[in-house]
């Protein structure tokens, strides 16, 4: 299934899942799920497909409501109303002929569990929420003691100011150490977008487009010689303390 959503074959999506059970319910070892590989490589309509046809979370309301994965609206609704009239509370209560206060908790568990499956196939339209959580963590700009507006000022300078070696010249000139400089920078691409915060996953495409003719640094031009340090460990590393990461809720 991850090697269809990558080539964007949706119609093979569609015919893994319902010829060999295949979900988009499992991420590989990168923590990527199905979807998560079509959005990357450029298969929107087929990372949608399957989030809405193919997760793991409409298969589970569907199978509250006893319908199939194929179920339209009408099949939906019909399952719901006759669901809801055999696993009401009171109905329940009258069944069993008498009033158990554990048995009873069961049944208004039961009872929500099969509203919250209807809504979710008929007003989310069983979209799934399959997505790998570091392709949806915001950098963000936290309050921080001595990282003033005067620093982020100087930060939005002309991108021409920093075109000659990817603006170490400016460093040196102005005494202001590489860290530093690349800190400010970060700030001037991520404040942008204030409390919505800025995706992780952009971050290199948007710096080279805001520093034009400046070089995303690597983990070595600080120190760092670790073999492999992920994109949001290494600016955590480096600019810890005027950039935060965090994933939102439900991401």
């Amino acid at each position: 299934l991850h090697k269809a959503a990558w080539a964007g074959h949706s119609a093979l999506c569609l015919w893994l899942r319902d010829a060999c059970g295949l979900l988009d319910a499992i991420p590989d070892n990168a923590g990527n799920f199905a979807a998560d590989l079509a959005a990357q490589a450029g298969h929107e309509d087929v990372a949608k497909l399957l989030r809405s046809e193919c997760s793991g979370r409409r298969l589970t309301s569907c199978e509250i409501l006893g319908v199939s994965l194929e179920a339209d609206e009408d099949a939906i609704r019909k399952a719901f109303l006759t669901k809801v009239r055999a696993l009401h509370p009171d109905t329940r209560a009258r069944t069993r002929g008498q009033n158990e206060e554990e048995s009873r908790s069961d049944d208004i568990a039961a009872f929500t569990a099969l509203h919250s499956a209807y809504r979710h196939l008929i007003v989310e339209k069983g979209a799934g929420d399959q997505r790998n959580a570091r392709h949806v963590m915001q950098l963000m700009l936290p309050p921080c003691d001595g990282w003033t507006a005067a620093t982020t000022d100087k930060a939005e300078e002309p991108a021409d100011r920093h075109e000659n070696n990817g603006g170490d010249a400016d460093a040196s000139s102005s005494n202001v150490s590489e860290r530093d400089l690349f800190k400010a920078r970060l700030l001037a691409v991520v404040k942008d977008f204030g409390e919505k915060g800025f995706p992780a996953s952009l971050l290199k495409r948007r710096y080279s487009q805001v520093w034009h003719g400046s070089v995303f640094p690597k983990p070595a031009d600080f120190g760092i010689n670790r073999k492999s340090v992920g994109l949001v460990d290494f600016v955590q590393a480096v600019a810890g303390d005027v950039i935060r990461a965090e994933v939102p809720d439900g991401g």
